[in-house]
């Protein structure tokens, strides 16, 4: 899970423009049905990845035995859609929120 997050953190630090398109899409598919529609399936493609990562996360032992992977997955989508709505935010300071979203999924110590 800590490579993904990073990985959108990296593309987040280079490729900055791709989330302002996202969010722009995001707040046109509110009125828009039909990008609403293109937008939920990548968000459901997106749900299912995370949802592959985190029950074997889970099977593991690496993620919480009573983490509820659906939540867990909106979270992690919902923080990462949401970079954008913080101006100023550095790359460092999402990347700290980041490993804190992550260790509230690890077992406990």
């Amino acid at each position: 899970m800590s490579a993904h997050m990073h990985f959108v953190l990296d593309q987040f630090d280079t490729q900055r423009g791709q989330f302002v398109v996202l969010n722009e899409l995001c707040t046109r598919a509110v009125r828009d049905e039909a990008m609403r529609g293109t937008l939920d399936a990548g968000d459901t493609a997106w749900k299912d990845y995370l949802l592959g990562i985190l029950r074997a996360g889970q099977d593991g032992g690496h993620l919480r035995a009573g983490l509820d992977p659906d939540a867990a997955a909106i979270l992690i989508t919902g923080f990462l859609k949401s970079l954008l709505l913080h101006p100023g935010l550095t790359v460092d300071s999402a990347r700290n929120a980041a490993d804190e979203l992550l260790r509230s999924l690890a077992p406990a110590s």
